[in-house]
Formats: C-alpha cells, structure tokens, sequence
C-alpha cells in the first residue's frame, strides 16, 4: 500500500512539474481504477480489476514505444506539410512563445540546408 501511495505522490508532482502526456492516460486510469475499487471496495473482484491495470499499462507501453517520448521523436509525419518552428521572446515581461505552423515541404527542405550551411 505504500509503494501505491508513493507512486500516486511520484505521478502528481510529475503532473504539476512536466503536465500531463498523453502516452500515460491509460496507465493513470488503470492507476486509479485499482487505488479506487482495491481500496475502498476491496471485495470486488481484485483480479478483474488488477487485470485491468495491467491491460492499461501494457497499452502505455505499446504508445511509449510507438511514439517515443513526448517530443513526439518516433511520429512518422505523412502529406505534404512539414511543421516549421519559431521561438519569439518578449524582452518587456521575459516571456517566451514558441510558435508551430505548416510549411511545404521544399520550404523546409531549403530552409533546412540553408541552416545547416550557416552554421559549417
């Protein structure tokens, strides 16, 4: 029961520092399914449930594996767009704005090798 409570501590401060991705939606709803029906129904079927868990975690697995981390590495990207990226910073107030918008392909391609023969 104390590793439970940790994890679920663990999970939260995760939560509040880094947010939520999506890749562990299943295995915190398999989380909280057990904490739930284990903890305060504790005579309803424990197999079902810890069965459940371990489909949900499974399935963060195969999405972890899928797609890698949350940068989204692994996402095989498909038609004729590719995501282009700025990052603007507000010197006033310090902040910063990363901004995502889609540009063809050969715009990117061109970009790309120009950025790469300014920086040799």
């Amino acid at each position: 029961m104390t590793l439970l409570l940790l994890l679920t501590l663990f999970l939260l401060l995760s939560y509040y520092y880094e947010g939520v991705r999506l890749v562990e939606g299943p295995f915190v709803l398999g989380l909280t399914v057990h904490l739930l029906l284990c903890f305060f129904l504790p005579t309803l079927g424990l197999e079902i449930v810890t069965i459940f868990a371990l489909v949900c975690l499974f399935a963060t697995l195969c999405l972890i594996y899928m797609f890698g981390e949350s940068d989204m590495t692994r996402a095989k990207m498909n038609g004729q767009y590719e995501v282009g990226y700025k990052e603007y910073r507000v010197y006033k107030m310090g902040t910063e704005i990363s901004v995502y918008y889609p540009v063809t392909k050969e715009t990117y391609n061109r970009m790309i090798n120009l950025s790469s023969d300014n920086n040799t």
